[in-house]
Order: structure tokens, then sequence, then C-alpha cells
């Protein structure tokens, strides 16, 4: 069927991904998208003659800027907005992560944790705290690591998770609160390095078209921004509402093959 190209609504889009230039690799995807808008702009100055009447328009500098907010965290895109790789965890390599833990003490003088702590031999653990009625921290009452238990001072077992009190510190039904470092070899890690800035990329934004007169019909739209710099200052929102996550970029005028292009749009079946 031909496509009526005069008549194509724009319903939905759908997909936003990132390739790389030079290679083709994908980077990054965002395919639960919320909202997005492609601005276009550009510079103009007038041509005046008697009494300030215009007799011409000059333009210049066109720009194209797309956005877009997608439903999730995107740690594919946050690469490309911090300008740093990915690190996928595994056997052999893993991640360092932080956590910290709230524990019900049922032995007094032994405490077993949920992941095996790292860091300095003997001292994975710092410090342990004990807490208000509230829940939180009770900062004037903070257990400190030590080689043997003692008064004040506690013992890490880091292998067997296991951290043994002196007898009278703790007491059956106490809260602890412990912070710590263990590592993982499942998730990712994404860092934001303060001399380390966002990629250049090829973006293709995929869209539902639908026919003016037949909404049955659909096509595909598709916008390619073949060299565009992706905004690395973006804003991630916390709150009672799940976060969601902004994705702008700049296309880039490239001149690689005597073009210009900012952008191209198709419409195909």
């Amino acid at each position: 069927m031909a496509i009526d190209f005069s008549n194509v609504i724009l319903d939905t889009m759908d997909t936003v991904y990132c390739k790389d230039i030079t290679t083709g690799k994908l980077l990054a995807i965002m395919d639960e998208l919320q909202d997005g808008t492609l601005e276009n702009g550009l510079d103009k100055s007038y041509v005046t003659g008697t009494g300030g009447t215009r007799i011409a328009t000059l333009y210049r500098n066109k720009t194209a800027t797309f956005s877009c907010t997608n439903t999730y965290l995107s740690y594919s895109a946050l690469a490309l907005q911090t300008g740093t790789d990915a690190q996928y965890a595994s056997e052999e390599a893993k991640i360092v992560v932080p956590t910290y833990e709230y524990i019900v003490v049922d032995n007094p003088t032994t405490v077993t944790l949920s992941q095996i702590p790292v860091g300095p031999t003997g001292a994975e653990v710092q410090y342990v705290y004990k807490t208000l009625k509230d829940g939180s921290p009770d900062f004037s009452k903070i257990l400190e690591v030590n080689t043997t238990p003692s008064e004040g001072k506690f013992k890490i077992e880091a292998s067997s998770r296991t951290l043994t009190f002196n007898e009278g510190d703790l007491k059956k039904g106490d809260t602890i609160f412990v912070t710590y470092d263990y590592e993982d070899s499942t998730g990712i890690k994404i860092v934001n390095e303060a001399k380390t800035f966002p990629k250049t990329c090829e973006v293709i934004i995929d869209c539902t078209g639908r026919d003016a007169c037949d909404q049955s019909i659909t096509y595909h739209v598709r916008i390619v921004m073949p060299n565009s710099s992706v905004d690395g200052a973006f804003t991630l929102n916390f709150g009672t509402d799940a976060a969601t996550h902004p994705f702008s970029c700049e296309a880039n005028a490239t001149k690689c093959n005597n073009v210009s292009t900012l952008w191209e749009c198709y419409v195909v079946e």
C-alpha cells in the first residue's frame, strides 16, 4: 500500500537507542518512554532599509535538541551521560558495594552479618551502633573493632561474617546498626568521574505513525541524529513517586561525508 506522506499521524514514541558512530555498536536503549521533544532552532537576522523596514531575513546556525523521559533508570544511558563505561560484575571482576544492616540481637555476644565484609584485615567492620527506640543510630553508644572483645570493643571474623562482642555490651532484643562493604558478582557500577565527560553517538528515535484516513494502518517513523552530543546535565528526582530518567542530546552538523546533517526522518511500513 502506498504511504500518504502528507497525512501521517505521529502517534507514539516507542524506543530511543544510541549507537557508536564508528562501529555501530549499540550503546544504550530506552523503551519505556513517557514523553519526548525534538526542538529545532536557528539564528536569524534582519536586513532593514529606510525607517527600519525589513527587506530580508538571513538565517544561520541551525540547531536540533532531542529530550525524553524514560520510566526506568537506564544504566546504559547513564553511562553515556557520565561518559564512563558501565562495570558489569562477574565472578572474575566483582564490584565492591556499600551496605548497611539493622540486626536484632539474639545472642548477646555473637552477631552474624548477611554478607562477607571486605576491607582492612581485622577491621572490615569498624563500628557498630546501638539504636534508639525510634530505630535511629545512637551516636553516644558506639562499639569499635578490636583484635579481641573487651568493654566497648568487638572482634570481627570476616570469612564467617561473625562479630563477637564483650559480655554485657549487648543484650537479647537490642537492635544494632552496621555499615560495611562487600563484594558482589552480579550487578552494575557507574562512576561519575569529575574529569570524564558525556559521549557523542548516533541517536535513533523510533515512533509509531498512523494513516490519517485509516488509523488501523500503522507506519514506522524513525528520526536519526547521526552525530549527537549527549547532555551530561540531568536531574534524578527522588520522592513519593518513582524516579524517572531524563535524557537529552544536541545534534552536531558533522561534515565527515561532505554533508552537514542534523537529523533525518524516515517513514516506512
